[in-house]
Order: structure tokens, then C-alpha cells, then sequence
């Protein structure tokens, strides 16, 4: 039997390594999308993108292999639950700290 924890900290690893290797620097600006908001507005659907050579490039699939957030199974957007702060910030911030071990190492604006 294959060991789940082993599994997901490896996802999360290689997830951490292709970030940091592929998209992200400290100092980047990660821009956010919302894509929908639940009836009872407890629940937020979002997308997230940083730009590279003046290309968008969306990276929600390695966030949410950071553990981070769920993903919604249609359309991939990182599933939010709650409400009364910044939910794009928030991302951004948990993606910083996860990252850096800084949660201001990144920059976030809405699109």
C-alpha cells in the first residue's frame, strides 16, 4: 500500500521546486482572477497567474499541489472558504510564506 502522507509531501515538494524553478522569484507579482462566488458568498473560486515575458502563465495547478487550497474539479480554480478578508491576498500571502517562509516575499493584484 502505497503511503498517502509520503505522497502528497512529495507532490508537494516537486510542486515547491518547479514554483521556484520554473515561475516565481521573490519580489514577483502574482496577479488573481475571480472566477465565481457562492450563493451564500462563504465560498470563492479563484485563478491565479504570474506573467513571464509579457505571457500569462496560470499556475493553479502547482498551487494547489503546494496543499494549499483544493481545486475545483471543472474548471481548476483554487476553492476559498470563508469571507470578510481579501481572499486573492490571502493566496498569495500563504503562497509566500510556503515559498519563502515570508509572507511578504510576493506582490498581488487583481485582474
Amino acid at each position: 500500500m502505497v503511503n498517502v502522507t509520503s505522497k502528497r509531501e512529495k507532490e508537494c515538494d516537486e510542486a515547491t521546486e518547479l514554483l521556484l524553478d520554473l515561475y516565481i522569484m521573490k519580489g514577483d507579482t502574482l496577479y488573481t482572477v475571480l472566477e465565481h462566488v457562492s450563493r451564500s458568498g462563504m465560498m470563492r473560486r479563484i485563478h491565479v497567474y504570474v506573467i513571464k515575458n509579457d505571457v500569462p502563465l496560470w499556475i493553479n495547478h502547482r498551487i494547489g499541489d503546494l496543499g494549499l487550497y483544493k481545486r475545483h474539479k471543472g474548471t481548476g480554480a483554487l476553492i476559498v472558504r470563508g469571507c470578510g478578508f481579501d481572499v486573492g491576498h490571502d493566496i498569495v500571502c500563504n503562497v509566500s510564506r510556503k515559498l519563502f517562509n515570508d509572507e511578504c516575499a510576493l506582490n498581488h493584484r487583481w485582474l
